[in-house]
């Protein structure tokens, strides 16, 4: 559960009417989206962790608020991830559902796969690599491990390491001015 302070701040902007919860994939601007919750279709994947929703873990969290933004470029998607508690391949899967758009030009953001298992990690991969992305660029929950077996996999010219201040250029978004 989010600290008292980050559940107070989440409160008074609901109290205000500042708060809008997405319980569905929402256009932010033309080819700018939000998801929503991702469904859990992909077996494999998991919140990877064991998460709680009180401090004295007997009420599971698995983090059915999980959403990620994506953009429809000209060259492809490209989809923003928070910590991807769904899965990288259920949220990408779910983003191409939405947005009709079968190429996925790049994926960044937290993934989430810091103790994925075998299983999970070579079925992540084997999606990924079928999506012939221009870049994968993982950050901060995705793990040290699972960053250097998408760099051995995928290729060093197409996974880069994020970090803050790093600069995408996604090019032309789809249907803008």
């Amino acid at each position: 559960s989010p600290p008292l302070p980050a559940r107070q701040t989440l409160e008074a902007l609901r109290q205000r009417g500042l708060c809008h919860e997405l319980r569905a994939p929402h256009y932010l601007l033309p080819g700018v989206g939000a998801t929503g919750p991702v469904p859990r279709l992909t077996a494999y994947e998991d919140t990877g962790d064991a998460l709680f929703k009180d401090w004295d873990k007997k009420e599971v969290d698995s983090v059915e608020d999980d959403q990620s933004m994506w953009f429809e470029t000209e060259k492809g998607l490209v989809v923003l991830l928070g910590c991807c508690h769904s899965g990288v391949v259920n949220t990408v899967n779910y983003v191409k559902q939405i947005s009709g758009m079968a190429r996925v030009r790049g994926v960044i953001g937290g993934m989430h796969l810091l103790r994925a298992g075998r299983t999970r990690m070579e079925e992540t991969l084997r999606t990924m690599a079928a999506w012939d992305m221009a870049f994968l660029i993982p950050c901060h929950c995705t793990g040290d491990g699972a960053k250097a077996k998408m760099q051995a996999f995928l290729g060093k010219e197409v996974v880069t390491m994020g970090a803050a201040g790093t600069v995408v250029d996604l090019g032309e978004i789809r249907g803008s001015c």
